[in-house]
C-alpha cells in the first residue's frame, strides 16, 4: 500500500511538474507574442506618424473619403484653408462642409473615380476667405488586400495664380486679334480708297488728253 502510495504521489508530481512547465512555456509563448505585438503596433505608429508628417507638411490638400462621401482624413493644409478641426470634419461629408453646388461637383467628381476604377485628373473650384481658387485635383480609388474598394483619395493642388495669368493671356491675345483685324479693316478700306483715287486721277489725265 505504502508503495501504491508513494507511485501516485510520484505520478501526481509528474503531473503537477508537466502542467506547471506547460503553463511557464505558454506564459512565455504569450509574453513573446504580446511583445512582438507590441513591436508592430509601435512600428505602425511610428510609419503612421511619418505619413501624417508628410502630408502634413505639404502645400497640396490631402483628403481620403469612404464610399458614401464621409471624410475618413484629411491633412493640416485643408483643415487651415478651410478654417475647422479634425472632429468637424471626419465622419461628415463635403454637403456638411460646402455650399451644394459645389459640394455636389465634389461628388460626381469622386462617383466618376470610382466607377473607372483609375485615377482621373479634374479641375475643382473650393471657396475661400478671398474667394473662390481653382484646384486641379488627382482623385483614385483605394483597395484593401482583398482588392475591394473602401475609399477616394484625393490630391488638389492650387493652381489660382496659374489660371489667373492663363485668363490674362487669353485676354490679351483676344484684345491683340481685336486690334489686328480692326486694323486689317482700316488697311483694306484705305487700299480702296486708293484704288478709287488711283481710277480718278487715270480719269482725269484721259480726259485732259482728248482735251488737247
Amino acid at each position: 500500500v505504502e508503495r501504491s502510495l508513494s507511485a501516485e504521489g510520484q505520478s501526481g508530481l509528474w503531473r503537477l511538474g508537466a502542467i506547471t512547465l506547460a503553463l511557464v512555456m505558454f506564459a512565455f509563448f504569450i509574453y513573446r507574442l504580446m511583445r512582438s505585438l507590441e513591436r508592430k503596433e509601435l512600428a505602425l505608429r511610428q510609419s503612421e506618424g511619418r505619413l501624417q508628417a508628410l502630408l502634413d507638411n505639404t502645400t497640396a490638400v490631402v483628403y481620403m473619403k469612404d464610399l458614401d462621401g464621409r471624410y475618413l482624413m484629411v491633412n493640416r493644409r485643408w483643415l487651415d484653408l478651410f478654417h475647422v478641426t479634425m472632429d468637424e470634419v471626419l465622419g461628415h461629408t463635403d454637403f456638411e462642409l460646402f455650399p451644394a453646388e459645389i459640394a455636389q461637383k465634389f461628388r460626381i467628381n469622386d462617383i466618376k473615380a470610382l466607377k473607372q476604377q483609375r485615377a482621373i485628373e479634374i479641375e475643382e473650384v473650393a471657396p475661400q476667405d478671398d474667394g473662390l481658387h481653382t484646384y486641379i485635383s488627382l482623385k483614385f480609388p483605394i483597395y484593401d488586400t482583398e482588392g475591394h474598394c473602401y475609399a477616394t483619395c484625393g490630391v488638389s493642388t492650387d493652381i489660382s495664380a496659374r489660371k489667373k495669368a492663363e485668363d490674362a493671356v487669353q485676354q490679351l491675345n483676344a484684345e491683340l486679334e481685336l486690334r489686328v483685324d480692326a486694323r486689317t479693316q482700316e488697311l483694306s478700306e484705305s487700299l480702296v480708297s486708293l484704288k478709287s483715287a488711283q481710277a480718278q486721277l487715270v480719269q482725269s489725265e484721259k480726259m485732259a488728253a482728248l482735251g488737247d
